[in-house]
């Protein structure tokens, strides 16, 4: 798959409930550390095709050679990358109500790693958006 990146200057979904805001899928990154002390102001879901530092802060992440993902909540710090290989990431912006309450309601982690061992399966629903 060729990675796409996309922001979008009038969100395809807006409402109270749901606003998506950008997507990237499969987007291959140069070398680099990304550090946002003050996360973004919306939900940011992202997974990690390997090989990728990820974490709340430097001291505080770990390298992934194999596929992960987390769940950054509105305002939280967000700290990822390879800073000698480059890293593959798919990745979602959004906002509203209904982010949190399905991410309460399956009970997924927010703010930490998680192993994720079927890729493909985020990656259809990200494409289906």
């Amino acid at each position: 798959m060729k990675g796409i990146k996309h922001f979008f200057s009038e969100p395809p979904v807006r409402s109270p409930a749901l606003t998506i805001r950008g997507m990237g899928l499969a987007e291959r990154m140069k070398p680099c550390l990304i550090d946002r002390p003050g996360g973004s102001g919306d939900f940011l879901l992202m997974f990690f095709h390997g090989n990728a530092e990820v974490g709340t802060t430097r001291h505080e992440s770990a390298f992934f050679g194999e596929p992960c993902f987390v769940v950054w909540t509105p305002g939280h710090r967000q700290y990822y990358g390879n800073r000698t290989d480059g890293f593959v990431h798919s990745w979602l912006h959004c906002e509203g109500v209904l982010p949190a309450r399905l991410l309460r309601s399956c009970r997924i982690p927010r703010n930490r790693v998680i192993r994720f061992s079927r890729p493909g399966l985020l990656e259809r629903h990200f494409a289906g958006l």
